[in-house]
């Protein structure tokens, strides 16, 4: 009976034996099947215990025409998490609500809803990330990410536009000059050990690619007092906004550019974007008479006229063909300048004659057609005018005919 038990014990043990070896074999093949065949297992492998970190690099600096730093990048403090290793997430919600001054339930739900990482607040001020560093929560941390400042606030706004919380250029020199400014990111290897902390063994790219300077033309001596005194007149005038545009008449070079409304960059986060735009740069404006001045340095630069060249105006008042079936009359009248028209007639002749071409009529020149009503809307082309030799108007009549 004895022999019987013991030969039942052995037969038992030989097929666990068998089995064990059979499980471990499997196994085995298995994990050269992974390692060897599948590339995905050691891809995973790899991926669980190795990954590669990208190091911002820093922004670069606009400067003014004498050096003055008129954007500069700083390190600022912003608190993170990693609900997968929070185990109080209610608690740990609710501790953080009172550093934040935010919701604790809103909060909750924001870690409940990322179990890998996530920003809770960036660029907070250093008294919360101290208060943050003194909780000591599991799973919640402080690093130091880069963020631009704008020393002078407001000034020069619309030219230097901002960056925005991802350190992407949005308007001005900011987001043209975005690429020469951000630089080119550095990447370094590092591992993972068991508690998930990172070791950092060495860099792929020797050099990490710091963004370049710009060095803009403005002066910020006289950016200061050109926006100063557009304060001024816009306070006095009641306008909505006003741009200055100050240049070297010798090199072109823009000295100061001010405009209003205004805003900080500093804080674009409770800005609206439209109004963050550069209205001298975008908006379309008539020239108007300041356009005259430009037309007159053409001609002197390309020698069509001399410096000491004058010409007959006509003293504001010309003349000209009248139209077949009517004979029209405009009158202009302006504080600076007779380029406004103020009265527009026309009257039907009291017989049907012949129209005759040298019949004229007397006409204000500058602006006249942009503001005559449909009864006016047909004249000849008008010449420039301006006071005669004599102080009276010219008889030159001009007959060529124009669709105004």
């Amino acid at each position: 009976m004895r022999g019987r038990d013991l030969r039942l014990a052995s037969r038992r043990i030989a097929v666990a034996r068998a089995l064990m070896l059979l499980a471990f074999a499997g196994l085995a093949a298995r994990a050269a099947h992974l390692s060897v065949v599948d590339e995905r297992g050691a891809d995973r492998g790899e991926a669980q215990s190795r990954r590669l970190l990208t190091l911002p690099p820093a922004r670069g600096t606009i400067v003014d025409r004498s050096g003055a730093a008129l954007a500069i990048s700083v390190e600022a403090p912003s608190v993170y998490a990693v609900p997968s290793r929070i185990d109080d997430v209610d608690g740990t919600a609710a501790a953080l609500a009172r550093v934040f001054g935010a919701k604790a339930t809103a909060l909750a739900a924001r870690l409940r809803g990322h179990p890998s990482f996530l920003f809770l607040e960036r660029w907070v001020s250093p008294e919360q990330a101290r208060r943050v560093r003194t909780l000591a929560l599991p799973g919640v941390g402080v690093l130091r990410e880069p963020r631009r400042v704008y020393p002078y606030r407001e000034l020069a706004a619309q030219i230097l536009g901002f960056v925005n919380i991802d350190a992407v250029g949005v308007r001005g020199i900011e987001q043209q000059e975005n690429r020469w400014l951000r630089g080119t990111a550095r990447r370094l290897p590092a591992e993972r050990d068991a508690r998930g902390r990172l070791l950092v063994s060495g860099g792929e790219e020797r050099w990490s690619t710091a963004g370049g300077d710009v060095a803009l033309t403005i002066d910020a001596a006289l950016q200061a007092d050109a926006e100063s005194a557009l304060h001024e007149a816009v306070a006095r005038t009641g306008a909505r906004g006003g741009v200055v545009i100050s240049m070297d008449p010798r090199s072109g070079d823009l000295l100061a550019l001010a405009e209003l409304p205004g805003f900080d960059p500093n804080r674009f986060r409770e800005l609206d974007y439209d109004a963050t735009r550069s209205r001298a740069f975008l908006d379309a404006a008539e020239p108007g008479s300041t356009l005259k001045t430009f037309l007159i340095a053409a001609a002197l630069e390309d020698g069509v006229i001399g410096a000491d060249d004058r010409f007959d105006c006509e003293n504001g008042v010309f003349e000209f063909p009248a139209r077949p079936s009517a004979t029209t009359t405009l009158t202009a009248s302006s504080p600076h300048s007779r380029s406004c028209v103020s009265r527009a007639t026309s009257a039907r002749p009291r017989s049907r004659a012949p129209w005759d071409p040298g019949r004229t009529t007397r006409c204000c020149a500058a602006s006249a057609s942009e503001r005559r009503p449909a009864a006016a809307s047909r004249t000849s082309r008008r010449a420039c005018c301006a006071p005669g030799a004599d102080g009276s108007p010219s008889t030159t009549r001009r007959s060529r005919s124009a669709r105004a």
